[in-house]
Protein backbone atom coordinates (compact mmCIF):
# COMPACT_ATOMS: atom_id res chain seq x y z
CA UNK A 1 0.00 0.00 0.00
CA UNK A 2 1.55 3.28 -1.12
CA UNK A 3 -0.82 5.91 0.28
CA UNK A 4 -0.10 5.01 3.95
CA UNK A 5 3.61 5.50 3.27
CA UNK A 6 3.01 9.05 2.03
CA UNK A 7 0.73 9.74 4.96
CA UNK A 8 3.35 8.55 7.46
CA UNK A 9 6.10 10.64 5.90
CA UNK A 10 3.90 13.74 5.83
CA UNK A 11 2.99 13.25 9.48
CA UNK A 12 6.66 12.94 10.43
CA UNK A 13 7.45 16.15 8.54
CA UNK A 14 4.74 18.05 10.41
CA UNK A 15 5.82 16.70 13.77
CA UNK A 16 9.45 17.62 13.23
CA UNK A 17 8.61 21.12 12.01
CA UNK A 18 6.47 21.70 15.07
CA UNK A 19 9.26 20.82 17.49
CA UNK A 20 12.01 22.64 15.56
CA UNK A 21 14.18 19.55 14.98
CA UNK A 22 15.91 18.66 11.75
CA UNK A 23 13.35 18.38 8.94
CA UNK A 24 13.19 14.94 7.30
CA UNK A 25 12.74 16.73 3.99
CA UNK A 26 15.32 16.56 4.50
CA UNK A 27 11.30 8.80 -0.99
CA UNK A 28 23.97 -3.27 -3.22
CA UNK A 29 26.85 -4.70 -4.55
CA UNK A 30 30.40 -5.44 -3.56
CA UNK A 31 32.07 -2.88 -1.32
CA UNK A 32 33.40 0.13 -3.20
CA UNK A 33 31.40 -0.46 -6.37
CA UNK A 34 29.50 2.68 -7.30
CA UNK A 35 26.39 1.07 -8.78
CA UNK A 36 24.27 -2.04 -8.59
CA UNK A 37 21.03 -3.35 -9.99
CA UNK A 38 18.10 -3.00 -7.62
CA UNK A 39 17.38 -6.66 -8.21
CA UNK A 40 20.59 -7.75 -6.50
CA UNK A 41 19.88 -9.35 -3.12
CA UNK A 42 21.90 -7.49 -0.52
CA UNK A 43 21.71 -7.09 3.25
CA UNK A 44 19.72 -4.06 4.40
CA UNK A 45 18.01 -3.37 1.06
CA UNK A 46 14.59 -1.74 1.21
CA UNK A 47 12.15 -4.63 0.82
CA UNK A 48 9.94 -2.93 -1.75
CA UNK A 49 12.57 -1.34 -3.99
CA UNK A 50 11.45 -2.36 -7.48
CA UNK A 51 13.80 -4.04 -9.90
CA UNK A 52 14.54 -2.81 -13.40
CA UNK A 53 11.64 -3.59 -15.69
CA UNK A 54 10.81 -2.90 -19.32
CA UNK A 55 12.33 0.41 -20.39
CA UNK A 56 13.17 1.48 -16.82
CA UNK A 57 16.65 0.91 -15.41
CA UNK A 58 16.72 1.02 -11.61
CA UNK A 59 20.15 1.90 -10.26
CA UNK A 60 21.57 2.03 -6.73
CA UNK A 61 24.67 4.20 -6.30
CA UNK A 62 27.01 3.60 -3.36
CA UNK A 63 29.12 6.75 -3.15
CA UNK A 64 30.84 6.00 0.17
CA UNK A 65 32.92 2.92 0.87
CA UNK A 66 32.62 0.77 4.00
CA UNK A 67 35.59 2.65 5.48
CA UNK A 68 33.76 5.99 5.23
CA UNK A 69 35.92 7.26 2.36
CA UNK A 70 34.57 8.18 -1.08
CA UNK A 71 34.08 5.09 -3.22
CA UNK A 72 36.23 4.70 -6.36
CA UNK A 73 35.12 7.23 -8.94
CA UNK A 74 33.64 9.59 -6.33
CA UNK A 75 35.28 12.67 -4.77
CA UNK A 76 34.52 15.30 -2.13
CA UNK A 77 34.34 18.60 -4.02
CA UNK A 78 32.54 20.85 -1.50
CA UNK A 79 31.94 21.39 2.19
CA UNK A 80 28.71 22.75 3.62
CA UNK A 81 27.33 23.99 6.93
CA UNK A 82 23.83 23.12 8.08
CA UNK A 83 21.34 25.98 8.28
CA UNK A 84 20.92 25.06 11.95
CA UNK A 85 24.40 23.97 13.14
CA UNK A 86 24.80 21.16 15.63
CA UNK A 87 21.81 19.12 14.54
CA UNK A 88 22.42 15.47 13.78
CA UNK A 89 21.22 13.74 10.63
CA UNK A 90 18.48 11.77 12.32
CA UNK A 91 16.01 10.89 9.54
CA UNK A 92 16.14 8.35 6.71
CA UNK A 93 16.77 9.67 3.23
CA UNK A 94 13.65 9.51 1.06
CA UNK A 95 15.92 8.02 -1.65
CA UNK A 96 17.51 5.33 0.54
CA UNK A 97 17.82 1.83 -0.89
CA UNK A 98 19.43 0.51 2.32
CA UNK A 99 19.48 1.34 6.00
CA UNK A 100 21.71 4.14 7.36
CA UNK A 101 21.32 6.60 4.49
CA UNK A 102 20.21 9.82 6.16
CA UNK A 103 18.73 13.20 5.33
CA UNK A 104 20.40 16.23 6.89
CA UNK A 105 19.39 19.79 7.63
CA UNK A 106 16.54 21.81 6.16
CA UNK A 107 15.29 21.93 2.53
CA UNK A 108 17.60 24.81 1.55
CA UNK A 109 20.60 22.70 2.61
CA UNK A 110 19.81 20.21 -0.19
CA UNK A 111 21.35 17.28 1.72
CA UNK A 112 18.85 14.51 1.09
CA UNK A 113 21.14 11.48 0.81
CA UNK A 114 24.10 11.31 3.20
CA UNK A 115 26.30 8.52 4.55
CA UNK A 116 28.66 8.33 7.54
CA UNK A 117 32.21 9.42 6.81
CA UNK A 118 35.37 7.94 8.35
CA UNK A 119 35.19 10.74 10.95
CA UNK A 120 32.10 9.90 13.05
CA UNK A 121 31.33 13.61 13.30
CA UNK A 122 31.03 14.04 9.54
CA UNK A 123 28.82 12.80 6.73
CA UNK A 124 29.26 12.69 2.96
CA UNK A 125 26.22 13.69 0.90
CA UNK A 126 25.34 13.18 -2.75
CA UNK A 127 23.14 15.75 -4.48
CA UNK A 128 23.42 14.76 -8.14
CA UNK A 129 24.48 11.13 -8.63
CA UNK A 130 25.59 11.75 -12.22
CA UNK A 131 28.37 14.13 -11.17
CA UNK A 132 29.97 11.56 -8.83
CA UNK A 133 30.68 14.38 -6.38
CA UNK A 134 30.12 14.53 -2.62
CA UNK A 135 29.52 17.30 -0.10
CA UNK A 136 31.17 16.94 3.31
CA UNK A 137 29.14 18.15 6.29
CA UNK A 138 30.00 18.34 9.97
CA UNK A 139 27.14 16.32 11.47
CA UNK A 140 26.52 12.99 13.18
CA UNK A 141 24.52 10.39 11.26
CA UNK A 142 21.97 8.38 13.21
CA UNK A 143 21.37 4.71 12.53
CA UNK A 144 18.08 4.63 10.60
CA UNK A 145 15.92 2.20 8.67
CA UNK A 146 15.33 2.71 4.98
CA UNK A 147 11.81 3.74 3.96
CA UNK A 148 9.76 0.82 2.69
CA UNK A 149 9.06 2.60 -0.61
CA UNK A 150 11.72 5.21 -1.37
CA UNK A 151 11.62 7.92 -4.03
CA UNK A 152 14.41 8.14 -6.63
CA UNK A 153 17.08 10.75 -5.97
CA UNK A 154 17.21 11.33 -9.74
CA UNK A 155 15.27 10.20 -12.79
CA UNK A 156 15.80 10.44 -16.53
CA UNK A 157 12.69 10.83 -18.67
CA UNK A 158 12.16 9.32 -22.09
CA UNK A 159 13.23 12.48 -23.92
CA UNK A 160 16.52 12.62 -21.98
CA UNK A 161 15.39 15.26 -19.48
CA UNK A 162 16.98 14.81 -16.05
CA UNK A 163 15.01 15.49 -12.86
CA UNK A 164 16.35 15.57 -9.31
CA UNK A 165 14.77 15.31 -5.88
CA UNK A 166 15.31 18.62 -4.10
CA UNK A 167 13.03 18.34 -1.06
CA UNK A 168 12.16 15.21 0.85
CA UNK A 169 9.02 13.48 2.01
CA UNK A 170 7.78 12.84 -1.50
CA UNK A 171 5.13 14.63 -3.54
CA UNK A 172 1.57 14.95 -2.24
CA UNK A 173 -1.52 14.58 -4.38
CA UNK A 174 -1.81 18.36 -4.73
CA UNK A 175 1.75 19.63 -5.08
CA UNK A 176 4.95 18.85 -6.91
CA UNK A 177 8.03 20.95 -6.33
CA UNK A 178 9.92 18.04 -4.84
CA UNK A 179 11.63 17.40 -8.18
CA UNK A 180 13.18 19.92 -10.54
CA UNK A 181 13.94 19.05 -14.14
CA UNK A 182 16.57 20.44 -16.49
CA UNK A 183 13.90 21.77 -18.85
CA UNK A 184 11.99 23.65 -16.13
CA UNK A 185 9.23 21.10 -15.68
CA UNK A 186 8.20 19.54 -12.37
CA UNK A 187 7.09 15.98 -11.66
CA UNK A 188 3.58 15.25 -10.41
CA UNK A 189 2.23 12.05 -8.84
CA UNK A 190 0.28 9.57 -10.92
CA UNK A 191 -2.99 8.10 -9.71
CA UNK A 192 -1.05 5.10 -8.38
CA UNK A 193 1.73 6.91 -6.48
CA UNK A 194 4.63 9.14 -7.48
CA UNK A 195 5.37 6.89 -10.46
CA UNK A 196 3.30 4.18 -12.09
CA UNK A 197 5.18 0.88 -12.30
CA UNK A 198 3.93 -1.32 -15.12
CA UNK A 199 5.26 -4.39 -16.86
CA UNK A 200 6.62 -2.22 -19.67
CA UNK A 201 8.36 0.23 -17.31
CA UNK A 202 7.68 3.21 -15.04
CA UNK A 203 5.91 6.43 -15.94
CA UNK A 204 5.46 9.77 -14.18
CA UNK A 205 3.51 12.94 -14.92
CA UNK A 206 5.74 15.82 -16.02
CA UNK A 207 4.75 19.40 -16.80
CA UNK A 208 4.99 23.06 -15.86
CA UNK A 209 1.73 22.78 -13.89
CA UNK A 210 -0.52 19.96 -12.74
CA UNK A 211 -3.18 20.69 -15.34
CA UNK A 212 -0.76 20.41 -18.27
CA UNK A 213 1.28 17.47 -16.93
CA UNK A 214 1.51 14.49 -19.28
CA UNK A 215 2.60 10.98 -18.49
CA UNK A 216 6.22 10.37 -19.47
CA UNK A 217 8.35 7.20 -19.37
CA UNK A 218 11.08 6.97 -16.74
CA UNK A 219 14.12 5.47 -18.42
CA UNK A 220 16.36 5.51 -15.33
CA UNK A 221 15.70 5.87 -11.61
CA UNK A 222 18.59 6.29 -9.15
CA UNK A 223 18.55 5.46 -5.43
CA UNK A 224 21.34 5.63 -2.82
CA UNK A 225 22.68 2.75 -0.74
CA UNK A 226 25.37 2.06 1.80
CA UNK A 227 28.35 -0.08 0.79
CA UNK A 228 28.44 -3.66 2.03
CA UNK A 229 31.48 -4.67 4.04
CA UNK A 230 33.52 -7.48 2.58
CA UNK A 231 33.04 -10.81 4.30
CA UNK A 232 35.80 -11.90 6.67
CA UNK A 233 36.92 -15.44 7.42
Amino acid sequence: MRVPVLTAVAAMSLAVSACGATDPQAAPDAAGSPTASAGDAQPGAAPDLPASTGWTEVEVVRPVGPDGAPAPGWAVTARAELTVPGQDCAFPSPAAATDDVVSCGLPPDDLLACLPAADPHRVLCVRDPDTRTLVEVEAVAASVQAPAEPYPLAVELGDGTGCRLVTGGGPTRDTAGNYTCTDGRALFPTDDWFYRAGDDGWTVRAGHAADDAAEEPIMRAVFVGRAVRAATR
